[in-house]
């Protein structure tokens, strides 16, 4: 933990400078056992200690908070399921700030502090079977290298996750990110060092769910913004992925914005995912898609739509869509080729925002119409294709498997013989996210 007594330049740039001389920590590592604040911080700062196992819930003071040297061995903090409150308000208020630290199975109520505070800055960082709580500070999370897994990530303000400066990528493994505030921003200032994954995660916030300037991974996800818009500056691939642009999570007075802005510059493909602008007010029409001028998207096998009494349209294509085949569009302001669609309706169900999907209905046009399947599941991790081709968009509707019981019949002139083949039909979709 860290109680701050310089300004966050300076402490960044100390803890980069000591990690360039590099070096290894004290042999004879230790695990402590704590259970109030003063012994966190104490076990926190020693660099002979590389585990700390809580033991009960504890409540962390800004007297508490301390800087643990760069230099030393990762440290571990296992929660035990317990949880962490820190009750500093003051600026730069920092629950634990040092170079490699890990946190395992915790909760922590960060510092309600000034924007310019955050639960956790360091430098390689690896979260897992984590609630974060983040009480307007700057981000939940800082750092330079890492991945967050199993996580939930609540936010009152600021970012959830934010880059330091380049050297690292960034892992999100099913992680769940909702509230006031940004996702994940990271932009560093060496794009190509520092990609980002995405991976069965839920991100749902009032302004930019993901600002990567780097290349990005994306699978099986789901993205939902208000003001902000899901901003790929460098090169992308998204696949099995859905993006809803949500007046529900707009604040007062800002204007809403795509649900994926493409700058320019960039290259984006986005595959086998659904884009959605659910926005009703005449007075506030955004684009689902907007790509601006020199910078580049290609669609294969996507849906791209609006909401029930949305009047947003599908594109603002100020720079180049290329289409791959596949795509069904509400409108035609996003180029197509002979195997796209242009509908009026997409015939999905309602977004559910609980579940960040709009499944495809019976008699949808998005269904068995891309003529190459870009994945082998669908944003639910469901099997694709499950008819005769693969459905545009990021969720596959499941065909119900005929039954595989043997029967007998009567035939002509007595005896009787197998029974005719079961005729396929095709259930309600089922779905297990």
């Amino acid at each position: 933990m860290r109680r701050s007594t310089a300004g966050r330049t300076t402490v960044l740039a100390l803890v980069a400078a000591a990690l360039a001389v590099g070096g290894a920590g004290p042999a004879g590592a230790v695990t402590a056992t704590v259970a109030t604040g003063p012994e966190l911080a104490a076990a926190f700062v020693d660099p002979l200690v590389d585990r700390i196992e809580l033991a009960a819930d504890i409540d962390v003071t800004c007297a508490d908070e301390s800087f643990r040297d760069p230099l030393a061995p990762t440290v571990t903090i296992d929660g035990g399921g317990r949880t962490i409150t820190d009750l500093c308000t003051e600026i730069e208020a920092t629950t634990f700030w040092g170079g490699a630290i890990d946190l395992e199975d915790i909760e922590i109520v960060g510092p309600a502090a000034p924007a310019s505070g955050a639960i956790l800055r360091g430098w390689d960082v690896h979260v897992t079977g984590a609630r974060l709580v983040s009480r307007g500070a700057e981000a939940a999370l800082i750092f330079t290298s890492g991945d967050v897994v199993d996580t939930v990530i609540e936010l009152e303000g600021g970012n959830a996750v934010r880059g330091t400066a380049s050297g690292g990528g960034l892992l999100l493994d099913r992680v769940t990110i909702t509230g006031t505030g940004d996702g994940v921003e990271w932009d560093m200032s060496d794009p190509a060092l520092d990609r980002v994954t995405v991976r069965d995660s839920t991100i749902a916030t009032t302004g930019s769910p993901l600002r990567a300037a780097g290349p990005a991974l994306v699978e099986r996800s789901s993205f939902r913004n208000g003001f902000g818009s899901a901003i790929f500056s460098g090169p992308a691939l998204i696949t099995a992925s859905t993006f809803a642009l949500d007046p529900a999570l707009d604040r007062p007075g800002l204007p809403l914005t795509a649900a994926i802005w493409v700058p320019s510059g960039a290259d984006v493909v986005l595959q086998q995912s659904t884009v959605l602008s659910l926005a009703d007010d005449p007075a506030d029409s955004p684009e689902s898609l907007r790509v601006d001028v020199d910078g580049r998207l290609t669609l294969a096998g996507t849906a791209i739509g609006i909401g029930p009494g949305s009047v947003a349209r599908a594109c603002l294509d100020e720079g180049t869509i290329v289409s791959e085949g596949g795509n069904v569009v509400v409108d035609d302001t996003c180029p197509q080729v002979a195997s796209d669609q242009v509908v009026d309706d997409l015939g999905l169900e309602p977004y559910d925002r609980a579940t960040g999907v709009a499944p495809p209905l019976a008699a949808s046009p998005v269904l068995d119409v891309v003529p190459a399947c870009r994945s082998d599941q669908d944003q639910l991790g469901q099997p694709r294709p499950s008819g005769t081709a693969c459905d545009a968009g990021a969720v596959e509707r499941q065909v119900a498997t005929p039954p595989t019981t043997s029967t007998t019949s009567t035939v002509p002139g007595g005896g009787s013989g197998p029974a005719a083949p079961a005729t396929p039909v095709v259930g309600p979709a089922r779905f297990t996210g």
